[in-house]
């Protein structure tokens, strides 16, 4: 026993650090996910609408109003990109939508960001940047796409 004085409080000093990262990286996880969810769920909103009233603004004020809770400190106006096409038997909506991390020291949500942009997406990320001017903003925000086909 002699000797072990002050062990405890080394074994925290050395655990305490990986049990935080596990825990942060738990948070941002999740809230991604959630981001993705709300992400899609205003793409279809949006899809109805514009199916609903074929006006793009009311397109883009059901994505805005779904998507707000998520854009903290901007607006949603400027973290999102909304494309809407429409054929003969269908509408497809494509939205871009800019999420920053709530810990952006992890690189994990860069990490997690890369599986909601598969390559097919790349396309709509880089017309996002071009009509939106978001070059700075890519690099600390995560893009995250989504798409939406509604039949007529």
């Amino acid at each position: 026993m002699r000797g072990s004085k002050g062990q405890a409080a080394i074994e925290f000093a050395i655990v305490i650090p990986f049990l935080l990262f596990f825990l942060f990286a738990a948070t941002e996880t999740g809230l991604l996910y959630t981001a993705k969810h709300c992400a899609d769920l205003g793409t279809f909103r949006a899809a109805r609408s514009f199916r609903a009233r074929r006006q793009q603004e009311a397109a883009s004020q059901a994505l805005w109003r779904t998507i707000a809770p998520l854009a903290r400190r901007d607006t949603p106006e400027s973290l999102s990109y909304i494309s809407i096409f429409e054929n003969s038997h269908a509408v497809e909506a494509t939205t871009v939508f800019l999420y920053r991390p709530v810990f952006p020291v992890l690189p994990l949500a860069r990490l997690l960001g890369n599986t909601f942009l598969p390559e097919k997406h790349a396309a709509a990320v880089t017309e996002a940047s071009a009509v939106k001017s978001w070059e700075e903003k890519l690099r600390s925000h995560v893009a995250i796409v989504s798409q939406v086909t509604l039949e007529k």
